[in-house]
């Protein structure tokens, strides 16, 4: 049965620095691999174009994202190192907009915030 949207979202992309291709690959494997068992990780996947990375990450609510960034907190620094942020699209309901948008501003991203207005998910 599908339920209303309230999902938080966080839509990267990445110009990845010249020959960190394959360290960023094998880096992601790692995150996809704690987010596989992150209760509240709904959706994370990568997709690549050229030296280009996106990202698509979904959590059941901002909790659940903290917790994404707890689970990698040792790491993050190596995976933001192989990258330069292009754009960064940030999905929240409207009672979680703003405290995303401090997330995101704590680690230096700056963010188009986009609040959820309504839609379904699965």
């Amino acid at each position: 049965m599908k339920r209303i949207d309230s999902c938080v979202s966080v839509y990267p992309a990445f110009r990845i620095k010249e020959g960190q291709e394959q360290a960023i690959r094998s880096l992601l494997k790692v995150i996809i691999g704690r987010a596989e068992n992150e209760p509240a990780t709904e959706i994370f996947s990568m997709a690549y174009t050229g030296n280009k990375l996106y990202l698509r990450e979904s959590y059941t609510n901002i909790e659940g994202f903290k917790a994404h960034l707890e689970s990698v907190s040792d790491i993050i620094a190596d995976f933001f190192s192989m990258l330069e942020l292009e754009t960064l699209h940030v999905v929240a309901p409207e009672s979680e907009a703003e405290e995303m948008k401090s997330l995101m501003n704590s680690m230096n991203m700056q963010a188009d915030l986009f609040v959820l207005e309504g839609g379904f998910a699965r």
